[in-house]
């Protein structure tokens, strides 16, 4: 085998130094929360129940993207495998498999986390891939939404105790999505349609660029308390992706429909890309959350949104398709959809 590119191969020696130094918290409690990170530059996911392991792998350039899944504190082991010509990772609940893959020349670390309960995690083998090839879900969605796109289905790696945070979805909460997620996800989604991000609009706005764009989405979210996979979801779907083409014109930078109705009304403008982001952000607060706001208003609806149906009647995305932010009974399963895609 060959071995991997020089960041690659800088990151897999940060993360065998990061094993040394910490082993998986599984204590006596009904459960291990079981982290997942995720590696840009080699597209490998990685799982760990050690917060030591988490933070080190982070300031090495690895996205944290929430809890995946939480394993017993007893049960079945799992084990986990290091192959040192591709810096890739694999878990097994199969010992059998454990000993065949040292002989092929992978380092067993031996167990990482234990296996039971009800809660099946996937596994997924993508053929094309030289790192990253295995990927596990308690998402069923994920996992066929891999299927679809060339990966082999196989099965269920393991159980857990209960479903993590990837899977979930709240509207408040911590981003587990980075901006180059969403960059490249926008990105593939535009050149299919055969369009691209409209720059000369929003140049004059404060986002020349997709990637500044995503940015201020993100930090916006976040300033509320709000996770930026929902709110980039909500303003792809809303928008068409920033091409428009309803009622609400680009250069109103209200990226939410916020006051368009159906008899033609084209709804609230704002003055640049980044108020228009933390109007709709706050709109999406109103439903979410009964939390006060972390920023002065600049949402023209909010009272509106207030009086007709109150502080959080709607904490999770699935239920904003029931006749509070549209009446689209498929609102939801699209947003979701989305959030999944990323």
């Amino acid at each position: 085998m060959k071995k991997t590119n020089a960041i690659a191969a800088a990151l897999a020696l940060s993360l065998v130094g990061a094993m040394g130094m910490a082993t998986p918290a599984l204590a006596e409690t009904n459960g291990v929360e079981m982290y997942r990170l995720y590696n840009k530059y080699t597209s490998e996911h990685f799982y760990t129940s050690s917060p030591v392991e988490k933070s080190h792998l982070c300031g090495v350039g690895w996205t944290y993207e929430g809890v995946g899944w939480i394993a017993p504190s007893s049960g079945d082991p799992v084990y986990r495998l290091y192959n040192p010509y591709t810096s890739d990772h694999h878990y097994t609940q199969s010992k059998a498999e454990y000993d065949e893959l040292q002989k092929d020349g992978w380092s067993g670390e031996g167990i990482k986390w234990y296996s039971g309960g009800d809660v099946p995690v996937y596994r997924q083998y993508n053929p094309y891939a030289r790192t990253g090839s295995h990927n596990y879900t308690c998402s069923s969605f994920e996992r066929d939404s891999l299927v679809k796109a060339g990966w082999s289905s196989e099965g269920v790696g393991w159980d857990a105790v209960a479903v993590g945070h990837p899977v979930t979805d709240s509207i408040m909460g911590s981003t587990t999505v980075s901006v180059d997620r969403m960059v490249a996800h926008y990105n593939k989604t535009v050149a299919a349609k055969g369009a691209a991000y409209p720059a000369d609009v929003y140049a004059q706005y404060g986002a020349p660029d997709i990637t500044t764009f995503c940015t201020i989405l993100t930090q916006q979210a976040n300033s509320e308390g709000i996770r930026a996979e929902v709110l980039y979801a909500q303003v792809m779907l809303e928008t068409g992706y920033l091409q428009f083409g309803g009622q609400v014109e680009p250069h109103q930078c209200n990226f939410g429909g916020l006051g368009a109705t159906d008899d033609g009304a084209h709804g609230a403008t704002f003055p640049d890309v980044a108020t228009g982001l933390l109007a709709q952000a706050q709109h999406l607060k109103v439903y979410a959350s009964a939390d006060p706001l972390n920023n002065p208003c600049v949402d023209p609806r909010f009272n509106n949104a207030v009086e007709a149906f109150g502080r959080g009647s709607a904490p999770c995305v699935s239920d904003l398709g029931d006749g509070k932010w549209a009446t689209d009974p498929k609102y939801a399963s699209k947003l979701l959809n989305i959030m999944n895609a990323l």
